[in-house]
């Protein structure tokens, strides 16, 4: 064959390496495009990151990039149904185009903008082998406030106040919530007990009036860090309790009356 056909030139990457070792995790890292969802109330284009890893056996130098990026063009030009569905895609195609490799694993970030609550941070994942075991991850990472209930209690019993109106001290805390499953998870519904852990959910816009319902209603249901975690952990295990479930919960207080923060996590295996 001539060498100055491209069927000519020499395949480096799958030339023995110098060491045969396995690569367990080798791929596209912080691609960066759109994926178009479509639902019954119409398509959006997602901004997304998106990373794609195989492994690699020993007999073989290198990985062929290429390939990822030849799926995630043509992905380019697809809908599909949701999140979860564009990740089956990218899964599946480049199990196909990397013959060689046994397990393929797709992250994909985005962001929603839920209306008034600030952006909500979205990190899906899915672990796909030979045999079509499929393995989901998603995590999200929110902020509400919390109120302190240590120095509330404390004020409300020096002062004699009632407790539900005695002032304390009031942070915003982030929130990171992981779930790990063999089947798919509600994003929606991971949200919602994020949201519910809080004192009360941050809030965008606010006039006079709803700042002092927000500030009322939040001293009315004072949180530790510690409590926010067991909270959002015990109705992940009451809502997702199907198969070998995999909970993290990590929060972060960003202390308001102290030069530091507070850090808490929880992690559990149903």
């Amino acid at each position: 064959m001539s060498r100055d056909h491209p069927g000519g030139l020499p395949e480096v990457h799958d030339e023995e390496p110098e060491h045969s070792l396995v690569v367990d995790r080798i791929g596209v890292s912080g691609y960066r495009g759109w994926v178009r969802i479509c639902g019954f109330d119409g398509c959006i284009d997602r901004g997304v990151t998106i990373d794609i890893y195989v492994d690699l056996p020993g007999n073989m130098r290198g990985v062929h990039v290429s390939r990822f990026i030849e799926v995630l063009d043509e992905a380019r030009v697809k809908s599909f149904d949701s999140i979860y569905d564009f990740l089956e895609y990218l899964a599946r195609e480049s199990l196909v185009k990397h013959s060689y490799s046994r397990r393929v694993e797709v992250f994909v970030k985005t962001s929603f903008y839920p209306r008034d609550t600030g952006s909500i941070e979205a990190l899906f994942g899915l672990k796909l082998s030979r045999d079509d075991r499929l393995e989901y991850l998603v995590s999200i990472k929110l902020y509400g406030l919390t109120v302190c209930p240590c120095v509330q209690k404390v004020y409300s019993y020096l002062e004699n106040t009632r407790l539900e109106d005695t002032p304390s001290h009031m942070q915003r805390t982030m929130l990171e919530i992981t779930v790990e499953s063999p089947s798919r998870i509600n994003l929606e519904e991971l949200i919602r007990i994020g949201l519910d852990s809080f004192s009360a959910p941050l809030k965008s816009y606010l006039k006079r009036y709803d700042e002092y319902l927000l500030v009322k209603n939040a001293l009315k249901k004072p949180r530790f860090v510690e409590d926010v975690l067991r909270s959002v952990i015990v109705e992940l295990m009451n809502r997702f309790n199907s198969g070998k479930v995999r909970f993290r919960v990590r929060a972060v207080s960003e202390e308001s009356i102290h030069p530091y923060n507070v850090y808490g996590e929880i992690n559990i295996e149903s």
